[in-house]
């Protein structure tokens, strides 16, 4: 998504800014095991586990594909369109924000060994982290890519900041779209 805003944003000439979550930070207990993609993670996890709660989202299923001696438990936000190239796996499309206590029972329910999510931060999908902690499970994290040129901000008081410095034509803290 952060891709295709750049590029669009290039091709139109307007201003864009970034509003990057802040990262998730390890605590004590945690399993964590980061890669850098979502094929990377899918040699790993499934050398490591066998019932997997996946949440990476739709695109990067296809990486889980042909592992047939695995059973995977897929929460996306809305049921993709095409059917999931899995063979042994159960579909669950729900919205977060979600609490620990939940989906450690999730977890549970499903018999769930290892997790494997995008280092997506924020607090909306946090507790399967520390689910996962709670239930001394790994969890294998996909890497975030480099963002795109272009500021950024963390919260979004600084997001409204810099809209209201470029609405006041306060060039000099708001970039444009167009690289220079």
């Amino acid at each position: 998504i952060s891709e295709n805003a750049y590029v669009a944003s290039q091709t139109a000439g307007i201003p864009r800014l970034r509003l990057d979550r802040p990262v998730w930070q390890r605590a004590e207990g945690d399993d964590w095991h980061p890669v850098a993609t979502a094929g990377d993670a899918a040699r790993l996890v499934t050398r490591m586990s066998r019932r997997i709660f996946l949440t990476v989202g739709s695109r990067d299923l296809d990486a889980f594909s042909g592992h047939q001696d695995h059973w995977f438990l897929v929460r996306v936000v809305d049921p993709p369109a095409r059917p999931l190239p899995l063979v042994r796996f159960e579909l669950l499309a729900a919205r977060g924000p979600f609490n620990a206590r939940e989906e450690r029972a999730l977890m549970l329910r499903h018999e769930i060994d290892a997790l494997v999510c995008k280092a997506s931060g924020g607090d909306m999908t946090y507790p399967k982290l520390a689910a996962a902690r709670d239930l001394g499970l790994p969890v294998v994290m996909i890497e975030r890519p480099p963002p795109p040129p272009g500021k950024g901000v963390r919260d979004v008081d600084s997001a409204v900041e810099w809209f209201l410095d470029l609405c006041a034509g306060n060039a000099g803290t708001a970039e444009t779209g167009r690289s220079e």
